[in-house]
């Protein structure tokens, strides 16, 4: 398979009560998923980085 630009998206502040410890433990979550995609040769996206 060719590699990808794959978007990556997750619930960011979904369930957080903008709590900053479970703010980054979704994006914690989103980057395991990026770097398993990342050494299988395609390119994440995070779905926060554009916006």
């Amino acid at each position: 398979m060719p590699p990808q630009i794959i978007l990556v998206v997750g619930p960011y502040r979904s369930g957080t009560d903008d709590d900053s410890v479970k703010l980054a433990a979704n994006v914690a979550a989103m980057m395991d998923a990026s770097l398993v995609l990342v050494r299988a040769g395609h390119l994440p996206v995070l779905g926060e980085w554009p916006a």
